[in-house]
This record gives structure tokens, C-alpha cells and sequence, in this order.
């Protein structure tokens, strides 16, 4: 019966369906009341009805309208939600198993298990494109009365992630009003807000907003909206960032401090490094060119508990909550080194050379046993199937560290190239941060290696993995490094999958 129920809603909706694209074709805004949207999107069953009804909005300048939208957008998020926790739940089912291991049933049901996660995960594409759509369409207002109504009503919904999507909006439409509801957004409760705040403020280069920017930068608790607030102040290139980024050198440690350097170095074109008596000479002597300063330099700063840096594959970190993904798919049993493929154009195992399997996992080793014992860190190893060591990051004592080279080292390379689940296990170990209520993560940053093209997992599209990691990173700001071993990788998707999430990308043979 309960088929029957759903083969018949189906049938309802793909009618559904067709009576919207024959009866809304063409209709605007201005000829869509806010009553008829609002029962059109009711009666819209999946994500692809509502964007079809969506679709047929030009223009949002009636304000009753965005009630409507903000509305269906706080629905929308309560969707996402849901589909990140199930997304969870079946990754914990389908932990790698050896097939013997299981009967037939057992087997069958796993099947079963797979497909409804990649369900899953279309329906999580598919809800965030209706959030997207909304905030698109917030975005095309040239009505005042709408502004006004983003940043009075908007900014106070319940739901802190619809606010984030308001947040969106402000953002993207061209009216200086705006850019006061981005700065009434900084001083958001909830880090989520503040933290997209801070992107868009540094997107728009709002100058007026770099001593707000500075305090967040140097006073906000959680560290993804200190992140923010550095990529802003570094973006909008004011002189006066100059000084509460020689600040941040001074107290902050990890990933932050690395972002300060970075920043300081594009700013000045000076290289002190973690030298923060250096700087602050520098900024003494240079006094008049910063516009004058926004902090007291001479201040006491707190100690400083930093530890070593990390160097993995020529890239330097301080980052004390490090991830690394390591392909052993395949074809990392070919040997290191060969640029130039044999005339058959397979790779000569016999060559006499080392495989890339060894020679990446020596580094990985050396990069392992380098950690500072006051860091954390997980490693997850990928070929079709996705193998994570730990569900969590653990501090990196000397115990930890040799079972985490147990892993490493007694799983042969076999198989495809799984990178899409291999990252989406990643931030889920990090946190689904616009998901998590205390929005912490442990992960700051992530290392990828990989060998080859993506060729099994859940999304295997080059440009698909790009979207899908710009909306899971979106809240979580981790930095991805990528390095690509080999002569047969997607250098152009690594090396644009790194820039997109401020890591490096490093390409060895």
C-alpha cells in the first residue's frame, strides 16, 4: 500500500509539474502575488518543482514577496540539514568491507545502502540549488523598501543559517545600504553570520569596515571568523590592516598565523616571518604610511605556544588540526619519475624505479612523525572505496602516531580513484559547520595527494566536485592543499580546487 501511495505522489507531482510549466510560462513578478507563489512552492513535492516554479521569477520588488521566499529558504535549510545527517548515517554503514566477509543478504542490503547515499546526496544538491536560486533572486531587487526589509526582518529570523543566506544577498545587490546591513551582520551572535559577513565585506572591498574587520579579526572566539576577517582585511588592501595583522602574528598560532604572514607579505612585501619584534619595527618606522593605527603596538601580548612547522610535500604550515587524504588507488604502484610514458603507452612496472606509492608514503610518514605532539591530526586513504582511520581527530603523541603508520603502510594500492567521497569524509570528520549548532571544527587544514582522474565515487565530474566542495567549505574555511604525483592527474581541476580553498597546489613526479 505504502508503494502504491508513493508510485501515485510521484504521478502527482510529474502533473503537477506539467501544469506548472503550461500555466506559469512567462509570468513575472510583478504578475505573481505573494499569495500565489506562496501556494504554487506548497504544492511543489521535490527540489525540481520548486525551482521550476522558482524559475519563473524575474524580479523580487514587493517585500511580501520576500516574506514568501525567506519563508521557503528557512524550509529549505531544514532540508539540507536533514540530508547532511542522513548523508552521516550512511557513510558510518558502508565503512569498506571485504565482500567474503558478508552473505548474500548482507550483501544485497549494502547494495541497496549505496544507492540511497547517492540519493541522498542528489537531494542535497538539489536543495542547496533551491537555496542558491532563493538567494539569487533576493539578490535582484532594485526596491529600497526590499533592502530595508533584508536588513530589518531578514537579519532577525530565527534561523541563523537562513540568516547567513540573507547575509548572501546583502551582498550581491548594488546599493550602499547594503554594505550597512553586511556591517550589522558582523555583529551577528551567531559565527556563522559574522564569518559570511566578513567574506562579503572583503568581496566588496568596503574600506569603512576595516576597523570592524580588525576587531573581529584580533576578539572573535571562533577561529573561522578571525579567518574571515584576515581574508577581508588582507582583500580590501587598506594600509591600516597593516597593523592588527602584525598583531595577529603576535598572539595567534596555527592556520590564522600562516593566513597573518600571507597577508602581511602582500600588503608590505616584506618577509619577518613569525619575527613579530621585526614587524613591529618595521610598522614604527613606517608609521606614517599605515594612516595612522587602530591598536596600541606596545602593548603585552600573550605568550606564544606555537610549536614546529610542518613541511609535507615543499608546503610549510603551522596548523595543529591537520587532515590527510593519500590516494592508494591503482596506479600508484606505477614507478615514480617517469615523465615520459613507454611506446604502449602503459606505464613499466619493471622500470627498476620506485613506485609512487613508496615514495609518497615515505613523505607521508616523514610529515606524520614531524607533527608537533600539541597538534592533532586523521589520515583517510582512498581508492574506489574510502578508508578513514579515525572517526575524529587525535592528538599526535608518539603512540598515535605509529598506529596511524600501521594504516598507512599494511593497505596495498588496488582499485579506482575516489577523491569526491574521500573530501566529503573529510569535512564531515571537520565538522558539517553550517550544520554543527557550535560551528568548532578541529580540522584547519587538509592535504590531498592524488595520482590520477576521479573515476568512482558519488560524483566523479571534475567541475560537480568543485561545487559541491565550494558549498561544503563555504562556513568551514579549511585550507586544502593538493599535491598531484605523476604525469596522468587533472592538473587544472588540483591546481583550481587548491586556489579555491587558499591552499598550494604542488605538483611532483
Amino acid at each position: 500500500m505504502n508503494r502504491l501511495m508513493g508510485k501515485f505522489s510521484i504521478v502527482l507531482g510529474l502533473m503537477f509539474a506539467v501544469f506548472l510549466t503550461t500555466n506559469l510560462q512567462g509570468v513575472s513578478a510583478q504578475a505573481l502575488d505573494a499569495r500565489s507563489l506562496r501556494t504554487a512552492l506548497d504544492r511543489a513535492i521535490t527540489a525540481e518543482e520548486r525551482l521550476r516554479v522558482l524559475a519563473k521569477i524575474s524580479t523580487v520588488d514587493d517585500p511580501r514577496l520576500v516574506e514568501v521566499l525567506l519563508k521557503v529558504l528557512e524550509k529549505t535549510e531544514t532540508r539540507i540539514g536533514i540530508a547532511w545527517k542522513r548523508l552521516g548515517q550512511l557513510e558510518k554503514l558502508l565503512e569498506p568491507v571485504s565482500k567474503e566477509l558478508l552473505s548474500d543478504e548482507e550483501w544485497k542490503e549494502r547494495d541497496r545502502l549505496t544507492k540511497e547515499r547517492v540519493l541522498a546526496g542528489n537531494v542535497l544538491s538539489l536543495e542547496e540549488s533551491v537555496a542558491e536560486k532563493l538567494v539569487e533572486l533576493l539578490s535582484t531587487t532594485s526596491s529600497g523598501e526590499v533592502v530595508r526589509y533584508l536588513r530589518t526582518k531578514g537579519l532577525r529570523i530565527k534561523s541563523a543559517l537562513t540568516r547567513v543566506r540573507v547575509v548572501e544577498a546583502l551582498g550581491t545587490i548594488a546599493d550602499d545600504a547594503c554594505l550597512d546591513g553586511l556591517m550589522d551582520a558582523l555583529r551577528d551572535k551567531d559565527s556563522k553570520v559574522r564569518s559570511r559577513a566578513a567574506d562579503l565585506l572583503g568581496e566588496r572591498r568596503v574600506k569603512k569596515a576595516v576597523t570592524e574587520l580588525s576587531r573581529a579579526a584580533l576578539e572573535d572566539k571562533v577561529w573561522q571568523v578571525r579567518s574571515a576577517a584576515i581574508a577581508a582585511l588582507v582583500r580590501i588592501g587598506d594600509n591600516r590592516a597593516i597593523e592588527p595583522l602584525i598583531s595577529i602574528v603576535g598572539r595567534e598560532e596555527g592556520k590564522l598565523l600562516d593566513d597573518a604572514l600571507a597577508g602581511l607579505e602582500r600588503l608590505t612585501g616584506k618577509k619577518f616571518g613569525t619575527n613579530y619584534l621585526a614587524w613591529r619595527d618595521w610598522l614604527k618606522e613606517h608609521i606614517d604610511s599605515t594612516a595612522g593605527t587602530i591598536l596600541d603596538i606596545d602593548r603585552p601580548l600573550p605568550p606564544k605556544a606555537r610549536g614546529d612547522r610542518l613541511t609535507y610535500q615543499g608546503i610549510e604550515t603551522h596548523s595543529k588540526g591537520v587532515l590527510f587524504i593519500f590516494d592508494i588507488s591503482d596506479s600508484m604502484n606505477d614507478p615514480a619519475g617517469q615523465d615520459i610514458l613507454p611506446e604502449a603507452g602503459v606505464p613499466d612496472r619493471d622500470s627498476g624505479l620506485r613506485s609512487k606509492l613508496d615514495v609518497a608514503r615515505e613523505d607521508l610518514i616523514n610529515a606524520i612523525l614531524g607533527l608537533n605532539e600539541a597538534s592533532r591530526f586523521s589520515v583517510i586513504l582512498y581508492n574506489h572505496e574510502v578508508h578513514d582511520w579515525r572517526k575524529k581527530m587525535i592528538g599526535a603523541n608518539k603512540s598515535n602516531k605509529n598506529m596511524a603508520l600501521k594504516f598507512v603502510l599494511e593497505k596495498p594500492a588496488v582499485g579506482g580513484t575516489n577523491i569526491f567521497d574521500s573530501l566529503e569524509l573529510a569535512f564531515n570528520i571537520a565538522g558539517f559547520g553550517a550544520q554543527d549548532k557550535n560551528y568548532k571544527s578541529a580540522v584547519d587544514t587538509i592535504f590531498l595527494l592524488t595520482d590520477g582522474l576521479p573515476s568512482a565515487g558519488r560524483i566523479i565530474d571534475t567541475d560537480r566536485i568543485l561545487l559541491e566542495v565550494d558549498r561544503m567549505n563555504r562556513l568551514r574555511k579549511i585550507r586544502i592543499h593538493v599535491i598531484g604525483v605523476g604525469a596522468l592527474n587533472d592538473t587544472s581541476f588540483l591546481r583550481e580546487l587548491a586556489k579555491r580553498n587558499g591552499g598550494k597546489f604542488i605538483e611532483k613526479r
